[in-house]
């Protein structure tokens, strides 16, 4: 299809994106530390950038710890504004640093958490379809985590449709990301390969 134009900020978050799933965290720090000032607005979306970004800053340079101290605060700040948007991002986040440290019992009621949201959120607008991604998303992380790849395949699936409806570039980098992770599990990897390159060529 036809590219989309991505803006500055959406670009250095998806290259951040891509550097933290490939663990080459010095190059995420870089990224991020370059796009903590063009966040620092009050529109939710942009609130959401910088918490999130903020969180990630204090997973490499302090502990992840404090960075899931610090989502469990905001995801309660977005909660009392009634922003699900929000929570939903702050949990998902948290639970993708909890799966990191290998704490799966703590990822598993972050899902479930997630999946309370998505469930209220089965309607068709934006919103909806970015907390049923969120959920479907750490699914298939935590399938990942568990040596599941076919289960971690079929949420991505989830996604890719939410992806494809609503035009996000960054759920897509996320997706063939994943994806690659999974196949490369199932010892498919020319199709590893390809959802690597999918990727990169996303952004």
């Amino acid at each position: 299809g036809n590219a989309i134009p991505v803006s500055p900020a959406l670009h250095a978050a998806i290259m951040a994106e891509i550097f933290y799933e490939l663990d080459r965290l010095d190059e995420a720090r870089e990224v991020l530390a370059n796009r903590l000032d063009i966040l620092r607005f009050s529109a939710p979306g942009y609130m959401i950038g910088a918490a999130l970004c903020h969180a990630r800053l204090l997973d490499l340079q302090d502990s992840p710890r404090s960075a899931l101290e610090y989502l469990v605060h905001k995801e309660q700040h977005f909660r009392a504004l009634g922003l699900d948007r929000g929570t939903a991002r702050m949990i998902d986040e948290q639970l993708r640093i909890t799966l990191k440290c290998g704490d799966w019992r703590h990822a598993e009621s972050l899902q479930g958490l997630l999946d309370d949201l998505a469930r209220n959120h089965r309607g068709a607008s934006s919103c909806d379809a970015e907390v049923m991604t969120l959920a479907a998303l750490s699914k298939a992380r935590l399938a990942l985590a568990r040596r599941q790849p076919e289960a971690a395949l079929q949420a991505l699936d989830i996604v890719d449709r939410f992806a494809s409806e609503l035009a996000r570039v960054q759920w897509r980098v996320k997706v063939e990301l994943l994806r690659a992770f999974a196949l490369d599990e199932l010892e498919r990897s020319d199709e590893a390969l390809e959802s690597l390159r999918s990727a990169v060529a996303s952004r």
